[in-house]
Order: C-alpha cells, then sequence, then structure tokens
C-alpha cells in the first residue's frame, strides 16, 4: 500500500450498502483536515473522528473520476486566511456528521498571512466506492468558490462580486449572482468590447442602460443569460451590443 492512501470508513460503507440497498442515495457535504497530534497519521476504517482536526468547511467540488466510474474526487479549497497549521490527515463527512472516508496527507504547512506568506491549499481525496450512485454529487452552489489560483490564470481579469456596470475594455470574472449592466450605447465606440465570465454556480443577467436590446445570433433581447462557466464577449457594432 502506498504510504498516503484514503479508506472508506466502516460506517461509511455501512451507509454507502444501506443507500444501495434502499435504492436512496448519501449527501457528502463536509471536508476536514488535521494535524495529526503531530504525528503521522495512519488511517483505519474503524475511525470516526480525525486524530486532532484542526480546520472543516463544506466540499467545494465532488465528481466522478473520468478514469474509474467508482471511485469520487472531493476537493475542498482552504483559502488564504485560513492557516497556522500543519495537515497530516483529512476527512469526508456525510449530512449526518458520519465520517465516510478518512485519508492521510503529505504533511503540508498551511501558512497565514499574518505569517507573511498567505497562500490556498486544495486538499483532494479519491473514494473508492462500491457504486458512485449511492452518493449525491449534488454540491450547495453557496458554497462552491473559485480559488484564486483559477482566477489568477485568467490574466488581467476583475473579480465582480457585487452587482452592477460593467466597465468597457475590461474582462469580468463575476462571482455573484445578480444583474450586471453594459454602459449605454451612445457612450462607446464602435469596436470596444466587454468580456464577461462566471463561476460555475453562477449565472449572472446582463443588461444594458437605458434598456437598449443585445443582439445575438437568435435575435435580440434586452437580457442575456450567462450560463455556467462560459465567457462572452460583447462588442459594440454601430449603435447595439452584440454578442
Amino acid at each position: 500500500m502506498s504510504s498516503f492512501y484514503s479508506l472508506i470508513t466502516t460506517i461509511g460503507r455501512a451507509r454507502i450498502a444501506n443507500a444501495l440497498a434502499l435504492q436512496q442515495t448519501i449527501s457528502l457535504t463536509e471536508m476536514s483536515v488535521g494535524d495529526g497530534n503531530g504525528s503521522d497519521v495512519m488511517p483505519t476504517e474503524a475511525m470516526t473522528a480525525l486524530s486532532n482536526e484542526v480546520y472543516r468547511a463544506a466540499i467545494s467540488q465532488l465528481s466522478i473520476d473520468p478514469a474509474n466510474p467508482d471511485q469520487l474526487v472531493a476537493e475542498m479549497v482552504i483559502p488564504m486566511d485560513q492557516g497556522g497549521f500543519t495537515v497530516r490527515e483529512a476527512g469526508v463527512w456525510d449530512d449526518q456528521g458520519n465520517l465516510i472516508a478518512i485519508a492521510n496527507f503529505p504533511e503540508t504547512y498551511k501558512p497565514i498571512v499574518a505569517e507573511g506568506s498567505g497562500r490556498e491549499l486544495t486538499v483532494r481525496i479519491f473514494l473508492q466506492v462500491e457504486s458512485a450512485d449511492a452518493v449525491d454529487l449534488v454540491i450547495d452552489p453557496t458554497v462552491i468558490f473559485a480559488s484564486r489560483a483559477w482566477v489568477n490564470s485568467r490574466l488581467n481579469w476583475q473579480i465582480v462580486d457585487t452587482p452592477g456596470a460593467l466597465a468597457v475594455s475590461q474582462k469580468h470574472f463575476i462571482t455573484a449572482a445578480g444583474t450586471y449592466t453594459l454602459p449605454a450605447p451612445e457612450s462607446v465606440k464602435s469596436g470596444e468590447s466587454i468580456i464577461v465570465a462566471s463561476r460555475p454556480d453562477v449565472e449572472p443577467v446582463i443588461s444594458v442602460a437605458g434598456g437598449s436590446q443585445i443582439n445575438t445570433d437568435r435575435g435580440a433581447d434586452t437580457e442575456i443569460i450567462i450560463n455556467g462557466d462560459v465567457q462572452a464577449e460583447f462588442v459594440m457594432t454601430g449603435n447595439q451590443w452584440e454578442i
């Protein structure tokens, strides 16, 4: 066995077996990390808690491994403002407070900004289950967020977390639902553009100041919804916005 591995706990196996028998699902909702009380951790199926939990948060992503349909991938991002501890273990929890899976983790210190070195830490656990059909893959969209590294990979993008006006010649990455407004056509030169993208769980509405329509390949409309993780470019053509 590898030095670092994950296990479905005894409780986890029982919960999954029961869900399959009753044709139901279980909901995985949280992940946590611990410092192992200062020592390396060897996970066992009998564990019902981490050796010493130091941080817990909602799962940010849960998906089926494309290379193995019976393996799930659970992911949590520890943000820059949390830290000051060493991660040696991690766990996945269901909505009833049961530790479903346990894993050990390569010893990793998670700094905090106040220490002079802030960074995010992504914790990812692979779960080998009898059938992925027993696990509910729906994640609460209110707790999903894009990591700063993911956003920064979009060079020169402006993070927008409050509905309002969008600026010309800018790339806007929207992180909150609501209506966002393109400038009135008379204030924009022909050929100028605005690029918009959003978090996968956010579907912002784009309109035009003054109520003008936006041309699309399906006709014109006063509002456009940006679906999921789609990038859209709005270009001023003549005296009307076009997508």
